[in-house]
């Protein structure tokens, strides 16, 4: 019995190797657009939720050219305003401009690396952050 163990195993273990070399499942190799060595990707979409007074998730982490939808599914209306507004935001046009209400959306499409601060003008306290990776 543990002879027929052994054996299995054995032959378990060659079948593992074997295929794990020869199935083609390792990652392709990165893609550049032949600018800079950067990997191509496609902007892509994300959403941030506002409810009960906050922003979920609170910090989210994108790259240049995403979009980021921000929702509003409180009955309290909210704008969206970058860190340092009114005097010096940290992005100039990252501001909703007026007030988002129930089931409204502010898209915003992030065009520079860097960690850029929001707040909502109605309420300072609810704030949260977008890290754009390059």
């Amino acid at each position: 019995m543990w002879l027929l163990i052994v054996f299995l195993l054995i032959v378990l273990a060659v079948a593992v190797s074997y295929f794990d070399n020869e199935s083609g499942l390792t990652a392709p190799p990165p893609t550049n657009n032949g600018t800079n060595n950067a990997i191509a990707r496609e902007p892509r979409d994300y959403t941030v939720f506002y409810r009960a007074g906050v922003f979920g998730p609170t910090n989210i982490r994108i790259h240049v050219g995403d979009k980021v939808i921000f929702q509003n599914f409180d009955q309290t209306a909210l704008r969206i305003v970058s860190e340092g507004y009114p005097n010096k935001p940290e992005l100039e046009d990252f501001d909703s401009k007026t007030d988002i209400l129930l089931n409204g959306q502010f898209l915003f499409v992030f065009p520079k690396p860097g960690i850029f601060g929001y707040y909502n003008f109605n309420n300072p306290d609810e704030a949260g952050t977008v890290i754009v990776r390059p």
